[in-house]
């Protein structure tokens, strides 16, 4: 099964925060993904992860946290100021 993803962003504090959306449909359950210390959206867990939940009805949203990720899908911000609050 091909799963579509769609690059998508949203404003946090007026910073950009850049994310993958998978298999979003009406009405079905989402997982959002998020990733650990120093790393990305785009780690080799979340990359096998979030197709294959997507095939299996639910939509994944993966982000980048402010600071992480590589450009151009790195959200704002930087890695520094990043908190667990």
């Amino acid at each position: 099964m091909n799963t579509s993803v769609e690059n998508v962003s949203f404003k946090s504090d007026g910073q950009t925060i850049r994310a993958d959306l998978l298999g979003s449909k009406p009405n079905a359950p989402c997982v959002v993904m998020s990733h650990g210390f120093e790393a990305s959206k785009d780690g080799t867990k979340w990359s096998f992860l979030a197709p294959k939940l997507a095939e299996h009805g639910y939509g994944v949203l993966k982000f980048n946290y402010r600071g992480c990720g590589n450009k151009p899908e790195a959200s704002d911000g930087k890695f520094e100021d990043t908190t667990l609050s």
